[in-house]
């Protein structure tokens, strides 16, 4: 129900926005995390979800993985979590209160999130496939000797060639120039096959 309202939310606020993208889980670190819900436009914003019948024993992992690469994150969680998860969490981070209601569930906003500073390179390159990696290289005259190297080495190599603010630029425009995700989502529509 939490998951239902949130994207009841964000559809309603980016329905008219052609630049807006909604993805869930967003992979990041090669997959080793991925993000309940993300929103790719200016910036990568993420909401993660915890449920009554969740646990935290994962959020600390899971923020750290998450503050490598999302510009925003916000937990959507219940009463039961919310002062547990203020303290695991780092203080730019928002928190959002699902609160029981008559028609399902209300998100109260806790916390605003506030831009994160500490984003690595590396870790925004490894949301790229690795043949838009290359060609990224290759537009730049940087592909040299990499024509068999793996992803690995690829993603080392861009992000060492690009500054990390165009490089965050340059991530967002493939994710949403990307006319197939795995799973078979179209990027301009918002992917609600897979649930928590």
């Amino acid at each position: 129900m939490i998951r239902t309202a949130l994207d009841a939310r964000l559809n309603r606020r980016f329905e008219h926005d052609a630049d807006t993208i909604i993805r869930h889980e967003l992979g990041v670190e090669s997959g080793g995390s991925r993000v309940d819900v993300a929103v790719l436009n200016g910036h990568l914003t993420g909401w993660e979800i915890k449920s009554d019948v969740d646990t935290l024993v994962r959020l600390p992992n899971q923020a750290t993985s998450f503050s490598r690469v999302m510009d925003y994150m916000t937990i959507v969680t219940t009463g039961k979590y919310l002062d547990r998860a203020a303290i695991l969490l780092p203080a730019w981070w928002g928190l959002m209160e699902a609160v029981p209601s008559p028609h399902g569930v209300r998100l109260v906003s806790r916390r605003s999130p506030h831009i994160n500073r500490s984003t690595d390179s590396f870790c925004l390159a490894q949301l790229l496939w690795r043949e838009e990696a290359m060609e990224e290289l290759r537009t730049r005259g940087n592909a040299r000797g990499l024509s068999s190297s793996s992803r690995y080495f690829v993603w080392e190599r861009l992000a060492q060639s690009i500054p990390k603010k165009q490089l965050r630029s340059v991530v967002l425009n493939r994710l949403k120039q990307r006319r197939q995700w795995s799973g078979g989502q179209l990027p301009a529509q918002s992917d609600d096959s897979s649930r928590k």
